[in-house]
């Protein structure tokens, strides 16, 4: 049975209970009963509101907590104070960390690439918190389609996956995709130290053909011969 506003209210606000105890006494899951705190607009105490509720009915709890000294007064809330703030400064300043430590950790990760199912995972995530919008040169490519009404869709926002790789822009009905190349990120030649040959025209040729694409790699400074261009991607 669904409980009432009422039921919470007294429950929550005026018996004191936790999320977890009132679930109990409505003889509710405690991942449901959220639901109805949502429904009713029962407002939620604040963590250090629900942590003094704990120390106010377990004294226990609160002496295991001062038992921590001054990070306990961080968590309730309060900032650390001048003197300790300086001394938790002194402390770390000009740390480094060794030379066996460093050789370990680049060891473990040296060489490792996600996986399919790990960037699949992961990017829709990446694509909501980063916001990512299209290049200069990908927004230069997306103003000819646009003029010329050419049928081809910005993906670029990791909206899109061909085998674990993100293209530019894609033509569904004809199975075509357009990278919008520039010279610093794709070019051996431009001299960028973080340049990867999988990143090369012909590499990215391969992946998408090796799944039925074709795929039409566009330089940035092709966007400046529109004719030319045209012929390349109609």
């Amino acid at each position: 049975m669904a409980p009432t506003k009422e039921e919470l209210v007294r429950l929550y606000l005026e018996e004191r209970l936790s999320i977890r105890e009132c679930a109990e006494r409505l003889g509710l899951p405690s991942g449901s009963i959220l639901k109805w705190f949502r429904v009713h607009a029962v407002p939620l105490r604040s963590k250090s509101d629900a942590l003094q509720t704990r120390f106010d009915r377990d004294p226990k709890i609160l002496e295991s907590f001062l038992r921590r000294g001054e990070r306990t007064r961080f968590r309730l809330g309060h900032k650390w104070s001048p003197e300790i703030e300086a001394k938790r400064a002194a402390a770390i300043r000009g740390y480094k960390h060794t030379d066996a430590w460093k050789a370990h950790h680049s060891k473990i990760h040296r060489g490792q690439r996600w996986t399919l199912e790990q960037r699949m995972r992961h990017w829709p995530k990446l694509r909501a918190a980063r916001k990512i919008r299209p290049t200069s040169i990908e927004r230069k490519f997306q103003g000819i389609v646009e003029r010329y009404n050419l049928p081809y869709e910005y993906v670029g926002d990791l909206r899109c996956f061909i085998a674990g790789r993100c293209p530019d822009f894609i033509d569904r009905a004809r199975h075509r995709v357009v990278e919008v190349f520039g010279r610093w990120w794709h070019d051996p030649q431009a001299g960028n130290p973080n340049y990867r040959v999988d990143n090369s025209e012909e590499a990215t040729v391969e992946h998408f053909e090796k799944y039925g694409w074709t795929c039409i790699v566009i330089w940035e400074e092709m966007l400046a011969d529109e004719p030319a261009l045209l012929q390349k991607v109609v």
